[in-house]
C-alpha cells in the first residue's frame, strides 16, 4: 500500500504540533482556537498554520516512530516515502532554486548566501487537513488502534448475555449432581496423600548453533535485456554529479541525455543503516555493482549500469521486479 506521506506529516503537525525533513529544517505548528466576534456576528473556526526554522530537531526517528504506531504503516515503507520527497525537494532546489511543498507552502534557496527561506501558504491547514479525503489504513478490523473504541452491536451483546446465563445453569447443575454422588456413594478407603516428588533441576542441553543454509547462486548467462553482473561494489559519488527523479514523462529524454556514460538507479533509501545493509548484501548476492551513499541522512542503495549497453527502461523494469518499485532516481 503507498504511503501518503503529505496527508501523514500533517497529521503529524495537528497531533504533535513539529514535523522534521533531515537536511531542509523543522516546521512548527501555530494553532488559534475557534472564536465568535460579536461585532462582527461571525464564528470564526480554529486555525493551523506553520513556521519554519533551518535548526534541526534531530526527531525525524521519533516522528517516524509516532506515524508507525499509529497508522499501522511499517517503519521501512514511512522512511522511504519520506526519502522520496527529500529527493524531490532536493532536486527541485538545485535546478529551479523553489519548490512548493504541498500545503505548507514554498522553500527559496539562495545559491549566493546558501540560504533556504520558507513562504508559508497562509491558508488553514485544519482547513486543508479535514477536506481531504481519508486514506486505508493497512491494519485489521479487529486490531484496536489508540484513539478509536469498537463499539459492540447491541445484539451481538443479547446473545452473548443469553449464552453466558445458560452455561452457567448447565455448570451450576454439573455441580448439584456431584454433590449429590459424593453423599450417596462415600468412600470406603480414606483417601491417601499424594505426596509430590521433589523437583529435580535437570541440567539444560545446550543446542547446537543454527548455522544459516548457503543459498544457492544463479550461473545463468544474462539475457540482453537486463544489466550485466559484476562484483566489486563501488561507494564513491564523485563521479556522479547529476541526480534526477525517474518518471514516465522524462524516461526518454534522459536515455539520450546519459549515453556513453556511467549510470546508477537508487532502489533503496532508509534511515536506518541496518534496512540498507539488508539491501545492499542481498544485491551482493545476485552479483550486480552496488553503490552506497549517505545523502539527507538517509542510507542509500543502488546499483550501477553501462549507459551505452543498456536502454535505461529495460534496466529500471528489471531492477523493480528484482528488488523494489521504489527505483526511482538516476545518477550519472
Amino acid at each position: 500500500m503507498d504511503v501518503s506521506i503529505d496527508y501523514l506529516l500533517l497529521w503529524h503537525l495537528n497531533q504533535h504540533n513539529w514535523i522534521e525533513l533531515p537536511g531542509i529544517g523543522s516546521f512548527q505548528a501555530i494553532h488559534k482556537l475557534a472564536s465568535i466576534n460579536t461585532s462582527e456576528k461571525q464564528i470564526y473556526p480554529s486555525t493551523l498554520h506553520v513556521s519554519y526554522s533551518p535548526l534541526a530537531l534531530k526527531k525525524t526517528e521519533r516522528m517516524v516512530q509516532n506515524i508507525s504506531e499509529h497508522t499501522g504503516y511499517s517503519i521501512e515503507s514511512i522512511e522511504q516515502s519520506l526519502a522520496k520527497l527529500l529527493n524531490h525537494l532536493s532536486s527541485e532546489l538545485r535546478v529551479r532554486n523553489l519548490v512548493q511543498f504541498e500545503p505548507f507552502g514554498k522553500l527559496l534557496y539562495t545559491k549566493q548566501n546558501d540560504i533556504l527561506h520558507f513562504e508559508s501558504s497562509n491558508i488553514n491547514l485544519h482547513q486543508q487537513f479535514f477536506g481531504m479525503n481519508a486514506i486505508p489504513l493497512p491494519v485489521d478490523e479487529n486490531k484496536k488502534i489508540p484513539g478509536f473504541i469498537n463499539i459492540p452491536n447491541p445484539t451481538q451483546v443479547s446473545e452473548n448475555k443469553s449464552s453466558f446465563n445458560r452455561n452457567l445453569l448447565y455448570l451450576i447443575g454439573l455441580l448439584w449432581l456431584l454433590f449429590i454422588g459424593l453423599l450417596l456413594c462415600p468412600s470406603k478407603k480414606p483417601l491417601e496423600q499424594n505426596v509430590l516428588p521433589a523437583v529435580i533441576d535437570s541440567p539444560k542441553i545446550q543446542e547446537p548453533p543454527i548455522t544459516p543454509i548457503q543459498e544457492k547462486k544463479n550461473d545463468s548467462i544474462a539475457s540482453p535485456n537486463t544489466v550485466i553482473p559484476e562484483t566489486k561494489p563501488i561507494e564513491k559519488k564523485a563521479e556522479f554529479r547529476n541526480e534526477e527523479v525517474i518518471n514516465t514523462n522524462n524516461v526518454k529524454s534522459l536515455n539520450s541525455k546519459i549515453k556513453s556514460k556511467k549510470c546508477i538507479i537508487i532502489v533503496g533509501s532508509f534511515k536506518e543503516k541496518k534496512n540498507a545493509d539488508k539491501l545492499f548484501h542481498k544485491i551482493k548476492k545476485t552479483k550486480y555493482k552496488s553503490y552506497r551513499e549517505t545523502s539527507n541522512n538517509f542510507h542509500r542503495v543502488g546499483i550501477q549500469f553501462d549507459c551505452m549497453k543498456y536502454d535505461l527502461q529495460t534496466v529500471l523494469n528489471s531492477l523493480k521486479k528484482k528488488f523494489s518499485q521504489d527505483a526511482w532516481v538516476l545518477m550519472w
